[in-house]
């Protein structure tokens, strides 16, 4: 066979389906600076981390993102494939440290002028590799029949071509010889020489042993005996680490100096063994760990989704695989959606605890019939928990990721957009409602009728009456612009006349209401505590209300309760009657 099969596997990737072209087309990278608090990526990070070694960035996290619907499309069958193929995760999974070794030798070859050193770590790689590409072969042989998407299945071709090739089989054969010559220098005995001053100024080989040195038992230390094992020493074993010096006004790591000269007296001895292993090792030249190096980022972010999507099942919540419509259709529907990360929280709080009837679910229905809601309705209602949902779940369809519901068709936006409260910052002249002004402006500079715009609680800085009226401008706005939009909020007014506003304004993006539901408490005699929030999100009329006395209420701030805090304190006396 012809070696041509190791040039373009290096061009293949589980995430862009176009290779490299693929990686520049329909990347999605939000241009709002507050999405990440907004929408708490650094949960979502955190869950899609599959170690501690591998930690999940946020920066890798939007650059992933991508509008093509054939990239989203080829990583959600990947996924299915790997949560009907454990053995595959299992596979991946143990391959992972082999690839970080992979990644490191790559890392560190260059720093390589010493011939010993050179050869072992081109022989460390290429046994490396060969186990990988074994094991990875080996696994999706034995699945073949259960893997359906083109990602896994082009991943399979190349590795089962990579290891049917005459020259991967030869080095496969010679490597055992290869790795034993290796072996046969696994420590070196010194002699060092000593000055008066008991500084040592020179040093030479005594013996090339092919068994490491052992560490004596605390035990013989205390004793001061030495143990009978030729290769055990008389004081505990001391790493020989990589010192740090100052360059360029930075602190950087250099060889330790020992180090370097002991491998450069060790190749000295061993050049005549070591040639004939490099001579051996060359002959493999054109086989080379690139292409398991350049998966291994893109293998991390696969597994982290699987990751996510089971631990999610394993909560008692669904998430599924979405049906991904034409970005034309401006819709999301889901069925069943729920906040991943209070899903998360709950979880990681108390894992032994199903989720499945302590997580209220809401439905979401974005598309011709209405792309622009005002959420209304009570304080702690779910608006803020529900606005939020639906933004993770765009974010994670748009990774190519399951989303939580029992059932979604979504299309992809150009950009999420957010426009939450922030504290407001004392250097600067513009005050809170100058501030919300300017987001909201930055946003409609930017925004299309292809983006998602999630506010929640604007422009509540000002008085009711000027608040409502700047809403006003910006839901109509929204409604010419065309974009997905949801704007919670206590301005209850601002979802009134919406059939009016629908009429005269052109557009096929409908304003709808919805509203936090509530069960009226009739039968309670406590004032304060008149309605029990359901937290479903339903389309209805403005119910006026946002229940706000009873909240106060509840943590001491109504007048009757700070009357009585202030008559136990003895700040003021009250009739007996009172």
């Amino acid at each position: 066979m012809s070696m041509m099969s190791y040039s373009t596997p290096e061009t293949f990737s589980l995430l862009w389906p176009d290779s490299e072209n693929g990686r520049e087309m329909g990347k999605t990278i939000p241009e709002d600076d507050f999405i990440v608090a907004n929408l708490e990526l650094g949960n979502l990070a955190k869950a899609l981390t599959i170690d501690s070694l591998h930690v999940m960035s946020i920066g890798t996290i939007l650059s992933a993102l991508s509008d093509n619907t054939d990239v989203i499309n080829y990583r959600l069958d990947i996924i299915d494939d790997l949560l009907r193929n454990h053995e595959i995760v299992e596979s991946l999974t143990k391959i992972m440290p082999f690839l970080d070794e992979l990644s490191l030798i790559s890392y560190h070859r260059s720093n390589h002028d010493i011939l010993l050193q050179e050869t072992a770590s081109r022989v460390g790689e290429l046994d490396t590799y060969v186990y990988c590409i074994k094991a990875l072969n080996s696994v999706f042989e034995s699945s073949k029949s259960n893997i359906k998407s083109s990602g896994l299945r082009n991943l399979h071709y190349r590795i089962r071509k990579i290891a049917e090739d005459t020259e991967f089989v030869s080095l496969s054969e010679e490597l055992p010889s290869l790795m034993k010559g290796l072996r046969k220098i696994s420590s070196v005995t010194l002699g060092v020489n000593f000055n008066a001053r008991l500084n040592p100024v020179e040093f030479t080989i005594v013996s090339i042993n092919e068994e490491p040195f052992k560490e004596n038992t605390l035990l013989h230390r205390l004793f001061n005996k030495k143990s009978h094992q030729d290769f055990t020493g008389i004081s505990p074993i001391v790493d020989i680490k990589p010192m740090e010096t100052v360059k360029h006004n930075q602190l950087v790591t250099v060889p330790n100096p020992f180090h370097v000269a002991l491998f450069k007296e060790l190749n000295n001895v061993t050049s005549a063994a070591c040639k004939p292993i490099a001579e051996a090792a060359k002959k493999y030249v054109k086989i080379n760990s690139r292409f398991l190096s350049r998966l291994k980022p893109e293998i991390i972010f696969i597994l982290g989704a699987v990751k996510l999507i089971k631990t999610i099942q394993s909560a008692g919540l669904i998430m599924c695989k979405p049906e991904v419509l034409p970005k034309s259709s401006r819709a999301c529907k889901i069925c069943g959606i729920f906040n991943i990360n209070l899903a998360l929280s709950m979880h990681y709080n108390n894992p032994e605890i199903s989720l499945e009837s302590r997580i209220v679910t809401n439905d979401v229905d974005i598309g011709d019939n209405g792309r622009i809601f005002i959420l209304t309705g009570p304080n702690q209602g779910g608006k803020t928990t529900y606005t939020q949902a639906i933004g993770l779940a765009q974010l994670l369809f748009q990774l190519g990721i399951y989303v939580p519901g029992t059932k979604a068709s979504i299309s992809t936006v150009d950009r999420i957009y957010t426009h939450f409260p922030v504290e407001e910052k004392p250097d600067t002249r513009m005050g809170r409602l100058g501030e919300e002004s300017k987001r909201l402006n930055d946003i409609f500079k930017k925004a299309t009728p292809y983006s998602l715009i999630l506010l929640n609680e604007s422009l509540q800085s000002t008085s009711p009456y000027e608040g409502l009226y700047i809403s006003r401008e910006v839901i109509m706005t929204l409604k010419l612009l065309g974009a997905r939009a949801i704007f919670a909020t206590h301005f209850h007014e601002l979802a009134e006349k919406l059939d009016e506003l629908n009429s005269y304004l052109q557009g096929d993006s409908k304003v709808v209401s919805l509203i936090s539901g509530v069960v009226e408490n009739k039968e309670s005699t406590d004032e304060f505590s008149p309605a029990q929030r359901t937290y479903k999100i339903i389309p209805g009329v403005p119910q006026g209300m946002s229940y706000a006395k009873d909240i106060a209420s509840r943590y001491g701030l109504s007048f009757e309760k700070l009357v009585g805090m202030l008559s136990e304190r003895k700040i003021i006396d009250l009739p007996p009657d009172q």
